[in-house]
């Protein structure tokens, strides 16, 4: 495999010898750090072939690398020879696209870091803040209305669900595809980043360097990247310590509308409906361990039973942070 990834690296002429080493983190995708003489790297080897969603990732980069005016890194593809900013990476499932993008500074964070947490979570406000400033890409654009059968083409129908994920996942998926409609229909709607994790953003001396990982960027509700912050750190083991600073970092530097905020417990419900939904298609495309299944819908679940116990208090906290 480092072979080939060897000979792939020469479409943008990185000097040999080099150094490909697989990186510890990334689940969809293979990702591999690349050093040589011309510096360090990040190969990026997708595990689908669906070039329409990166090509608007990767103009999403290239906006944000020029008009972005953040105060932190985001990734930006490197052309190959003739200006196209992806290769085709030959692997056992077929030819696949891959980027390169320089390495950027900055380490992850762990889950008891409540300062560095909460300081991605003011990053994710920012970004959001600065991608409302670029308005509508065109068809181009990935969209989501809340439709949980578009998110993957092994998963068009919610029939028959309960068989993979068990009657008490499908009945939360369920719930979450009722709500989607009112909730899209209702609420400001922009360009996202889809994907905040404490995989996906990188800190120095406390300070968000970069925010990584733009695959599923997309239109969607604009209150979709708080709500999927939110779901994220009430998933960890100190999640009592980290859902409050987060909330109040984000919304400290974007002020949400009232109708948001009240959205944000089925915007988390949707979110995590959303993730079981497209692990049980990595799973249907043999992509991912039927494990993947377990490990999502056990999340979905505690999500919405602390949603059932602490849904108002979450609101109302909520509140307090934007007045």
């Amino acid at each position: 495999m480092v072979a080939v990834h060897d000979e792939l690296l020469d479409a943008w002429g990185l000097p040999r010898p080099r150094t490909i080493v697989p990186a510890r983190w990334g689940i969809n995708n293979e990702t591999w750090f690349v050093e040589s003489e011309a510096g360090h790297h990040v190969l990026r080897v997708y595990a689908h072939d669906w070039l329409e969603p990166i090509r608007f990732e990767h103009e999403l980069l290239t906006w944000l690398a020029v008009e972005g005016e953040l105060p932190f890194a985001t990734p930006l593809p490197l052309p190959v020879a003739g200006g196209d900013s992806a290769a085709i990476a030959a692997t056992l499932r077929g030819p696949r696209p891959a980027a390169l993008f320089e390495r950027l500074p900055g380490e992850h964070v762990d889950d008891e870091d409540v300062h560095s947490i909460a300081r991605g979570g003011e990053a994710l406000a920012r970004l959001d803040a600065a991608l409302a400033r670029r308005g509508h890409g065109g068809s181009r654009e990935p969209s989501f209305t809340g439709d949980l059968t578009a998110l993957h083409p092994a998963v068009v129908t919610l029939d028959g669900l309960d068989r993979e994920i068990g009657a008490g996942a499908a009945a939360f998926v369920a719930r979450a595809a009722e709500e989607a409609a009112v909730l899209h229909s209702s609420l400001p709607r922009q360009v996202t980043h889809g994907d905040f994790g404490l995989g996906n953003f990188l800190v120095v001396d406390g300070r968000v360097s970069a925010l990584l990982d733009f695959e599923l960027c997309a239109w969607d509700a604009r209150a979709a990247d708080l709500a999927i912050g939110l779901s994220l750190v009430l998933s960890k083991g100190s999640a009592e310590r980290l859902w409050r600073p987060f909330l109040h970092a984000y919304l400290g530097a974007l002020r949400l509308d009232p109708i948001e905020i009240a959205a944000l417990p089925a915007l988390m419900r949707l979110g995590d409906a959303s993730a079981v939904i497209w692990w049980a298609g990595r799973v249907r495309e043999g992509l991912a361990p039927i494990s993947e299944n377990a490990r999502h819908t056990d999340r979905a679940l505690a999500l919405d039973r602390w949603l059932e116990a602490n849904g108002r208090e979450l609101i109302a906290e909520a509140f307090l942070a934007i007045h």
